[in-house]
């Protein structure tokens, strides 16, 4: 009887260290599934922070990209607007010249082909002056396209062309007086060539009016400077 209490006891005891070890094993099969699910997570974080910073990389170019295509499609448009008025107001200007030459012609009853010779030589003289501007502002344009310019670099290039747009128009209307100057002498010295006394007074006389009133606006023009 004690003999069989003794091997019940010893199956208990075996039944509680095999449970034991079971519930060990378990525990360490779930620290190291644990440990995996970690590791794994840990993975996937840090795909994801690359993957992120990838993305907002292609991001950043493409806004970079997308800056500069829209301001150079600012620059080009400013560029050829500016260029469209310039010539526009060198086209008004050289009608203004031509006009003011075509009157005096008429009121002096000027030889045509003095007339002719006279505006072809004064017309292809601006033309040239007007294609060598051209290809200098060109060559100005394409140069600052190269570089990497902001919207504020566009406008003040925009600007500093648009200056020297002005000072050209203005250097070429103020040579409008010097001009018909010429004209007038050469008309003058064809007179006197061909022995018309009374013309060669009268145009010595429109040319010394031309000179004071020439005279006046450069005093004028003087005293304004100096203010």
């Amino acid at each position: 009887m004690k003999k069989m209490r003794k091997i019940s006891a010893n199956c208990i005891f075996l039944k509680i260290f095999i449970i034991v070890i079971i519930y060990c094993v378990l525990q360490c099969a779930r620290h190291i599934e644990n440990d995996k699910l970690s590791y794994l997570q840990g993975e996937i974080n840090m795909g994801n922070k690359l993957t992120a910073r990838s993305l907002a990389s292609v991001y950043i170019s493409e806004e970079g990209y997308k800056k500069i295509e829209m301001n150079s499609s600012d620059l080009e448009k400013k560029w050829k607007n500016i260029c469209f008025e310039w010539r526009r107001d060198l086209n008004d200007i050289c009608k203004q010249i031509f006009w003011e030459f075509k009157k005096v012609c008429i009121k002096n009853n000027v030889n045509v082909d003095i007339e002719n010779d006279t505006w072809k030589t004064w017309r292809d003289q601006v033309q040239n002056r007007i294609i060598m501007k051209e290809e200098q502002d060109n060559q100005d344009y394409l140069k600052f396209k190269e570089t990497q310019y902001t919207i504020i670099d566009i406008d003040r290039f925009i600007y500093e062309k648009r200056v020297s747009f002005k000072l050209f128009n203005d250097e070429l209307l103020s040579e409008k007086d010097s001009f018909i100057e010429c004209l007038l002498n050469n008309w003058l010295k064809y007179k006197e060539e061909h022995f018309d006394i009374k013309a060669v007074k009268e145009l010595k006389e429109q040319c010394k009016k031309r000179k004071l009133k020439m005279g006046g606006k450069q005093m004028k023009n003087k005293k304004i400077m100096e203010i």
